[in-house]
Formats: C-alpha cells, sequence, structure tokens
C-alpha cells in the first residue's frame, strides 16, 4: 500500500509540475502578447504625435509668414517680389526642413516602439515552447520516476518485471514463440531485448 500511494503521490506531483510549467508558459507568452500590443500602440501614437507637431509647425508658420508679409507691406517693400520673395522663400524652406525633421525622429520613435513589438511577439512564442517543453519533460521524468519505483518494487517482491511487463502492456506482442527468441516486438518490427 505505501509503494502503491508513494507512486500516486509522485504521479500527481509530475502532472502538477507540468501543469504548472504550461501554465507558467501560457501566462508569461500572454504578457509579452500584451506588451508588444503597447508597444504597438506606442508606435502609432508615435506617427500621430509627430503628424500633430508638423501640423502646428505648420500653422507657426503661417502666422511668421503672415506676419513678415505684414511687415514687408508696411515698410513698403513689394511682397513676392525681389528681397521680399526670397526672405518668404527661405522662411518656407525653413518651415519644410523643420516638419520633416519631425517627421523623421517620429518614424525612428515608431520604429523603435515596433522593434520592441517584434521582440515581444518572438518571446511570447518562445515562452509557449518553453512551457510545453518543461510540461513535457515533467511528464517524461515523472514516467521514468514511476517505472524505476515499479521496478525496484518488483525485485524486492522477487516479480518478473519484464514478464509483467510483456503480459500487460498493450502496445507490445511478444516475440515469435522460439526458445532463442528473447526479444519484445513493437507494432512494426522493431525488437528490443529483454535482458
Amino acid at each position: 500500500m505505501g509503494d502503491d500511494a508513494s507512486m500516486y503521490m509522485t504521479a500527481l506531483g509530475g502532472a502538477t509540475k507540468a501543469y504548472g510549467s504550461y501554465e507558467a508558459g501560457q501566462t508569461n507568452a500572454r504578457l509579452a502578447r500584451y506588451n508588444a500590443s503597447v508597444e504597438q500602440m506606442q508606435s502609432n501614437y508615435a506617427i500621430q504625435a509627430g503628424k500633430s507637431q508638423e501640423a502646428v509647425e505648420d500653422l507657426k508658420a503661417r502666422r511668421i509668414a503672415g506676419s513678415l508679409s505684414a511687415s514687408q507691406a508696411g515698410q513698403g517693400v513689394v511682397v513676392g517680389a525681389g528681397t521680399g520673395a526670397a526672405v518668404a522663400k527661405s522662411s518656407e524652406n525653413m518651415t519644410e526642413m523643420d516638419k520633416l525633421m519631425i517627421d523623421i525622429n517620429a518614424s525612428r520613435k515608431a520604429f523603435g516602439y515596433q522593434v520592441h513589438a517584434f521582440d515581444y511577439g518572438m518571446r511570447a512564442e518562445e515562452d509557449e515552447r518553453r512551457g510545453t517543453m518543461g510540461a513535457l519533460t515533467s511528464l517524461m521524468d515523472t514516467g521514468t520516476r514511476l517505472t524505476d519505483m515499479e521496478r525496484r518494487r518488483a525485485a524486492a517482491t522477487g516479480e518478473d518485471y519484464q514478464k509483467k511487463q510483456r503480459d500487460y502492456d498493450p502496445l507490445v506482442d511478444k516475440a515469435p514463440a522460439n526458445e532463442e527468441s528473447d526479444f519484445l516486438t513493437f507494432g512494426g518490427g522493431n525488437y528490443l531485448p529483454t535482458r
């Protein structure tokens, strides 16, 4: 009875550990996906903020151009010709350069967020794989421990463990009845020694 309880507890512990590994992987993957979505939103926000800054810069440029035109006209300078036109064109070019720099900076910032979002996406996939592999490893380890416990129990009681396996394992076919054969046959004809 004590051996059976020990085996049941080992099996329960292994199953619990496998479930915990799997769930930890899934939870970490969900967190990484959430972080990726936040980074993607930040990227979109960076682009929108850049466009807003460009619009503000454009409004400032129009106000400056209007003030410049009014000042030139008040001084008797012909607006749109000669030096007045050159000053207006220079101001317009500077505004376009400022807007371009704002756009470049916003794009760089957005790209940084997109790189982080991609990284979090890759982490999510890796976390899922780790969780699954951790669960499978726990199950295999538990199976190995249970088999070892059963072999030790059989050895302690004098049972023939290999005979018990041949008699009770539905996946194992007995080798052809032959006095010289000490092999087990598995479905496709693979032979494993029984000694």
